[in-house]
């Protein structure tokens, strides 16, 4: 998995740049290590934009954690992968970036605690009837 991000000047990595816009450029793209198997289905930054979620359909959640490395380069370590009973939709950051919460095909919404020991959620909200 590859990302790339705005830039208000012309781009150190050799993106074309057009007004803040920087476009995909294969060769300065960043890979994060350890990427879901299934389709993503969500990805979302923390609030001070050090961690990168993502939820996927091969039924896991993974953190990582975002750094800026050598020059332009940026850096990308994997904090956290937790596994679900069913795939998963969306997360969200809490007010701290400990805290993920993911809503899940199984009708669940988790919290996630990043520094437990145990990967167990902890559900949150559930639906209980068909709408």
């Amino acid at each position: 998995m590859s990302f790339y991000g705005a830039r208000t000047a012309a781009s150190p990595a050799g993106g074309a740049v057009n007004n803040q816009m920087s476009y995909y450029n294969k060769a300065s793209a960043t890979n994060l290590p350890n990427g879901p198997r299934d389709t993503i289905s969500q990805l979302g930054w923390s609030n001070e934009g050090s961690l990168l979620s993502c939820t996927s359909w091969d039924n896991t959640v993974r953190v990582w954690q975002i750094s800026a490395g050598f020059g332009s380069q940026i850096q990308a370590a994997a904090k956290v992968c937790m596994d679900a009973q069913a795939p998963l939709l969306c997360s969200t950051f809490g007010p701290s970036p400990n805290h993920l919460f993911v809503g899940c095909c199984d009708k669940t919404v988790k919290l996630y605690d990043l520094n437990a020991s145990s990967s167990t959620p902890q559900v949150v909200a559930q639906v209980r009837r068909k709408l």
